[in-house]
């Protein structure tokens, strides 16, 4: 049974395909087509996942689709409505807008009908599906699942309790009762994009004091009573339009009402003049710590509410909260779940994987139960990269897997940062050891640079460490195994004058445990370095343009190689330096 999954017709638009239980193939488009984020439905990503079974449209049985646009227009339609009579032309204007998003929406499912004739189509809720990759990707029999986003589909979040195969919702959120929507919002307001770049707000929260702690704790308090909502008196009301902060809240975290205030809905965009201008670094990375530090503690008190109530003692992840990677080791250290696991792409992308398991389920499949593999993505042959790096005219070293990971190591060693480009492509933002940037961790200029001329990215951001599953415990502390496996958490750092630049707040660090059975020549490559230098671990980066997603391609690896502070390139079979 052929089952494909797509998600994201309106953002981050994903194909999936499960062959008979088992999760065959799962590529963003963005990765494909080397643009961030696009929308409709994702052809290339359709086409690769259709050539990784050998299947044709016509063997297709099911395509599952993480959408009901009824639903969706009639959530919308109550959300404006409800504010009609403080904003009349903005409601209808958004309502309509909202007509033509669906009008749009079915379009994209006319097209997948028209493409796929034998196949059954299945609309599956959007948080349903979250919670259907979360958890039959974990093999946990009994667990909590919570599904937190920024309202994308009209619904901020979820409780489920998964057991036995069966998942249940117990509890929901409807927008704009959004934690993701908070964050965006104030990404925004720290001016950058409320959409693609609340990691840095998470990150910049390392770098300050929680100045606004009260201010947060107030937004977030029915989520310490373990309900699922927020006092959305930090939401302004007045306009239908664009979800944005109050002015009663603008004004008590030190900032003047503003008219022209970025929203989750619009990208931030440099702003001259005017009393918000420019703000302190000190007020950003404390409103940035203030939001991080009560979103922390609020989740915490609700996820042992749910564990209080369901008896479970494992949880799962999903939805874009779950890449807050702080607040997952917040989780991990300070609830009593034994277990936890969140996926690689917990974001709208895991969405098509969850909508074909959620078919695959319902039409009466058995679905594979272990923890995924996050290298779903594409692969190429070495004559197909072979015949690139001619047309390009390179010089290359042909070497074969065993002697690519001695030369590799012993560039690392001498202080070299190498691309490394092996195997399938991750499926989800971070790299794993597929697509990755590497170098040694021996001293702070290591992370200063890539930062500064490789990455072109602020030097707040932190680096990830990769390490061998067997070295793990000698370097790191951490509690849940599964989002170690992923970089899904951080972990405390045992000795940082071993892994030197690793380390924020003190004793903290983003860390990858890899095994052998997970990614042999990654882990063959760790080990070796080891040797040399007496730590198998590597400062793991994702390979590619800054605001652009993984090099899922070898085209787009060569541009990320020569634009960027790379200094060689194991791509494949081959080795290219500068």
């Amino acid at each position: 049974m052929l089952i494909l999954g797509i998600s994201g017709l309106s953002y981050q638009a994903t194909a999936a395909l499960i062959k008979d239980g088992e999760i065959v193939a799962a590529c963003e488009e963005a990765k494909l087509i080397g643009r961030r984020s696009p929308a409709g439905v994702p052809h290339k990503a359709i086409e690769f996942c259709l050539k990784q079974a050998e299947a044709t449209a016509d063997g297709v049985d099911g395509v599952a689709v993480d959408l009901q646009p009824l639903r969706l227009l009639g959530r919308e339609l109550a959300f404006r409505g409800a504010r009609f009579p403080v904003a009349p032309l903005a409601s209808l204007f958004h309502g309509i807008a909202g007509l033509n998003r669906a009008r749009l929406e079915w379009r994209d499912l006319r097209t997948l009908r028209d493409t796929f004739p034998r196949a059954k189509l299945t609309a599956v809720e959007h948080h349903y599906a979250h919670a259907a990759y979360a958890y039959y990707s974990s093999a946990f029999e009994r667990a909590v699942v919570i599904t937190l986003d920024s309202g994308s589909a009209m619904r901020a979040g979820a409780v489920w309790l998964a057991e036995g195969g069966r998942i249940q919702r117990r509890a929901a959120a409807p927008f704009p009762h959004s934690i993701g929507l908070l964050y965006s919002t104030i990404t925004a307001l720290l001016g950058w994009n409320p959409a693609d770049d609340v990691h840095r707000t998470v990150w910049l929260s390392a770098t300050g004091e929680p100045e606004f702690a009260d201010v947060f704790r107030r937004v977030l308090a029915p989520l310490r009573r373990g309900e699922l909502r927020l006092n959305t008196a930090c939401f302004s009301h007045s306009v239908a339009g664009r979800v944005r902060l109050s002015d009663s809240f603008l004004k008590s975290i030190g900032m003047q009402p503003s008219r022209d205030q970025p929203s989750r809905d619009q990208p931030s965009r440099d702003r001259e003049g005017g009393e918000n201008a420019n703000p302190p670094e000190t007020w950003r990375a404390n409103l940035a710590a203030s939001l991080q530090t009560e979103a922390e503690t609020a989740l915490v008190e609700f996820a042992e509410f749910w564990r209080k109530r369901t008896g479970a003692e494992a949880l799962c992840l999903g939805g874009g909260v779950a890449f807050n990677t702080l607040l997952a080791e917040a989780l991990a250290s300070r609830t009593g779940f034994r277990e936890g696991f969140i996926p690689p792409a917990a974001g709208n992308a895991g969405c098509a994987v969850g909508a074909a398991m959620a078919a695959t389920q319902s039409a009466g499949g058995t679905l594979e139960r272990s923890m995924m593999s996050a290298s779903l993505g594409p692969s190429y042959s070495g004559q197909y990269i072979k015949d690139i790096l001619d047309n390009c005219r390179l010089r290359y070293k042909v070497l074969a897997m065993p002697q690519m990971v001695e030369a590799v190591a012993e560039l690392l060693n001498e202080g070299l940062f190498v691309g490394w480009f092996q195997g399938a492509a991750e499926f989800g933002p971070r790299a794993l050891g597929h697509r990755s940037i590497l170098a040694v961790p021996r001293d702070h200029w290591v992370k200063e640079n890539l930062n500064a001329y490789t990455k072109r990215r602020e030097a707040f951001r932190p680096l990830a460490a990769s390490v061998t599953e067997e070295a793990a415990p000698k370097y790191f502390e951490y509690r849940w195994a599964a989002p170690a496996a992923y970089l899904a958490t951080v972990a405390r750092v045992k000795d940082a004058e071993a892994t030197p630049g690793l380390a924020f707040q003190g004793d903290r660090a983003r860390i990858q445990v890899v095994s052998r059975a997970s990614n042999k020549y990654f882990h063959e490559l760790l080990t070796r370095v080891g040797q040399f230098t007496g730590h198998p671990v590597l400062i793991n980066t994702s390979f590619n343009q800054p605001g652009a997603p993984l090099a899922a391609t070898p085209g787009e690896a060569l541009r990320v190689f020569y634009s960027s502070g790379i200094d060689a390139l194991a791509i494949g079979n081959f080795l290219i330096r500068k």
